[in-house]
């Protein structure tokens, strides 16, 4: 019984950092850190239903495989590739729009590099538990956003979650 009643959340967490907040379109490139969790593998079906290309980050290429399975279009592995180099490759210099993190850290940098112009980062979680790392010119020179995310923020808002609830996956 508590398994079911929890399930809810990792759809709302999904919803509010990409739609509500992320507001992902149709062609964005969006990074998702954390992909082998409940979020993570909610945040591919959801940014797929908006017609984004996902590019899903994880440790190593061993979840690569399952990972594409499940609906990413690219998978960095964070220990083996030159991250910010291969967001630039598969976005052909342009840039990611989202980055979807619950990881956070030193690593951050390496996503906020690769973006592109008024792209947003929005953090989630702390599994790294180091502060962001934070490079100011990418963030001046292209008018990012860097926010982080509460699933509170939707669920304490009735018309808010009222919204989530209508995403179907």
């Amino acid at each position: 019984m508590e398994q079911a009643a929890a399930s809810w959340m990792m759809f709302v967490t999904a919803y509010g950092g990409l739609i509500e907040f992320g507001k992902v379109q149709k062609g964005d490139f969006v990074v998702l850190g954390g992909v082998a969790s409940s979020v993570g593998i909610t945040a591919i079906q959801i940014a797929k239903m908006q017609g984004a290309n996902v590019i899903a980050l994880s440790r190593t290429h061993a979840k690569g495989d399952v990972l594409l399975q499940k609906g990413a279009d690219f998978v960095i592995a964070t220990k083996e590739d030159d991250v910010t180099a291969k967001l630039l490759e598969i976005t052909n210099g342009k840039g990611v729009n989202l980055v979807f993190d619950p990881v956070g850290g030193k690593e951050a940098a390496k996503n906020i590099n690769a973006m592109t112009q008024d792209g947003k980062y929005i953090i989630y979680g702390a599994l790294s538990h180091d502060d962001i790392a934070v490079p100011v010119f990418p963030i001046l020179g292209k008018r990012l956003t860097v926010r982080g995310y509460e699933l509170f923020e939707i669920t304490t808002v009735p018309e808010k979650l009222a919204q989530a609830k209508k995403i179907h996956v």
